[in-house]
């Protein structure tokens, strides 16, 4: 009897120290929803307008705009903080300058947060995808503007299905391009300045 109880004791150890040691290396979860920090799992961003102090695992500046995003099993979630007051866009995954791209146009005017899902139809255009005969797929998003300049946030399905969007897969980089306008809220007026990331999906 005490031979069998000293056997299930050094399997509970071994399986113990073999546990500890793959969690050493493995400490991440396949997708961004889940870090080592303490176990516990990272929440999903609230699009309000407001980017919270750690509320995105990822960010980047490029062209004066900071990028941050996110991403789950199904959605990616974006952040943008322009200095401008007009307005501030990513184009996601251009074949040839504009061309392919799945643009998120956005802009507050008044305390009001417009935001337009566009395709770059050409290579220096882009148009809304619903005038193509696509959807628009943004699923949720908010903005606010200070002296400071302009923050939006919102979220895209990573493959909504419409041929106007870029399918994303997990483990994807992407090349993304970010602009923005220094006073105008028009979408069609040209960019102040313009940049080029890489946005990679977990």
């Amino acid at each position: 009897m005490r031979t069998l109880d000293l056997a299930a004791t050094v399997i509970l150890v071994a399986a113990l120290v073999i546990s500890g040691y793959v969690a050493q290396f493995y400490p991440f979860n396949r997708f961004n929803n889940t870090s080592t920090g303490g176990g516990s799992p990272q929440p999903k961003p609230i699009i309000d307008g407001v980017i919270e102090k750690d509320e995105y695992l990822n960010s980047f500046k490029e062209a004066d705009v900071t990028v941050y995003w996110y991403n789950d099993e199904t959605l990616l979630y974006i952040a943008l903080r322009s200095p401008g007051k007009g307005w501030v866009s990513v184009g996601i995954g251009p074949i040839d300058a504009h061309y392919g791209a799945n643009y998120i146009f956005a802009a507050v005017d008044s305390g009001e947060t417009t935001v337009s899902d566009q395709y770059g139809d050409a290579r220096y255009s882009h148009v809304p995808d619903t005038t193509l005969g696509g959807e628009d797929n943004i699923v949720e998003y908010a903005g606010n503007q200070g002296l400071n300049g302009t923050v939006i946030e919102f979220s895209i399905p990573l493959d909504s299905k419409d041929k106007y969007d870029t399918k994303l897969s997990h483990g994807d980089t992407v090349d993304t391009l970010v602009a923005y306008q220094s006073t105008s809220t028009n979408f069609t007026m040209v960019h102040t300045k313009a940049g080029f990331l890489k946005l990679k999906i977990n």
